[in-house]
């Protein structure tokens, strides 16, 4: 019976997955029998070939773990064990979810405390460890852990991210910081610290900040934002962000200076940076959907605008506002 290319490809992931099941159920029996076993390394790829499957025999699957990282595993053991361990701990195994709590917060390489924080985005039983290893040593375990908090911050991990944004050396943990406190509680004190984050040296954290800010309508940095979108010597970035924040924050004493912006789509040999902005100023201002955007709007929608210009001021003029 002929088959299309698709079923194919799902019948053959499908007896795979079925085969690493097998293979890893074989493997335990054998060890339960104390027959001569695989080498180590070829019973750490067993588990790994399993995936998420190594739930469907956790018994099994958390034995052979544990025997592979027992008397002192090397730094490659120790880095591949821990995908089949979370796999385990978010079926909620909490003999996994210790051992990656150890590894984040105390296994020597710091490559293996950085895989093992990114790999526990979610487990609520590893927070805390989390929390400590956002001021690990090693920038990119801070990084790691502070992404892994990011979703649902505790209070813990808003203080360790508001620490990491006003003291750390390196841009990319501060930004990983900002994204967390984008995520946090309202409270005028993390609006405080973005809004801070606005005289930033990098131009990732600023932006990341200004999104930040709009995300969170933090009306009180409205007028740093404004100031932000005008400031031509900063990136454009920084400013199509800043742009599109107005509009989040449904700053309708923004709308003029969006306008402006917002016609230099219809100007001839506008640099692409420009461009950028004017694009945000756009979605900046059908955010606010002012009574008379239409009348706004009137060059971009012109006949002799370009034809990309005028359709993307007609969608602007249907979007719904996300300010009434």
């Amino acid at each position: 019976m002929n088959r299309s290319p698709t079923r194919w490809r799902r019948h053959a992931t499908m007896t795979l997955r079925r085969e690493r099941l097998c293979a890893l159920h074989w493997l335990a029996r054998s060890r339960a029998r104390k027959k001569k076993s695989l080498l180590p390394c070829l019973r750490l790829e067993i588990l790994r070939a399993a995936e998420e499957r190594v739930t469907e025999a956790a018994p099994e699957s958390r034995a052979l773990v544990m025997e592979l990282v027992k008397e002192a595993p090397t730094m490659r053991v120790r880095y591949l064990v821990l995908e089949p361990l979370a796999h385990l701990a978010r079926a909620g195994d909490s003999a996994a979810a210790a051992r990656m709590s150890e590894a984040i917060a105390h296994d020597p390489s710091w490559p293996v405390r950085a895989r093992a924080a990114e790999l526990a985005a979610g487990l609520s039983s590893v927070q805390a460890a989390l929390t400590v290893a956002a001021r690990d040593a090693e920038p990119r375990v801070r990084e790691a852990a502070l992404a892994a908090l990011a979703a649902a911050p505790s209070r813990a991990a808003v203080s360790a991210a508001m620490t990491a944004l006003e003291h750390d050396g390196w841009s990319f943990v501060r930004t990983r910081a900002v994204e967390l406190l984008a995520n946090a509680p309202a409270g005028a004190d993390v609006d405080d610290a973005l809004g801070a984050a606005l005289g930033d040296g990098s131009v990732p954290v600023r932006t990341a900040a200004v999104t930040a800010l709009g995300r969170r309508r933090a009306m009180s940095w409205r007028k740093a934002v404004r100031e932000r979108l005008a400031d031509g010597d900063d990136a454009a970035a920084v400013r199509a962000a800043a742009a599109s924040a107005l509009g989040a924050m449904c700053d309708m004493e923004s709308v003029e200076q969006l306008t402006a912006v917002a016609r230099i789509l219809g100007t001839p040999g506008a640099d692409p940076a420009m461009q950028e902005t004017a694009l945000a100023a756009l979605s900046g201002l059908a955010a606010l959907k002012p009574s008379d955007l239409r009348q706004r709007l009137s060059p971009l929608l012109a006949p002799s605008s370009p034809p990309f210009v005028r359709t993307v001021a007609e969608k602007a003029l249907a979007e719904r506002s996300r300010c009434q």
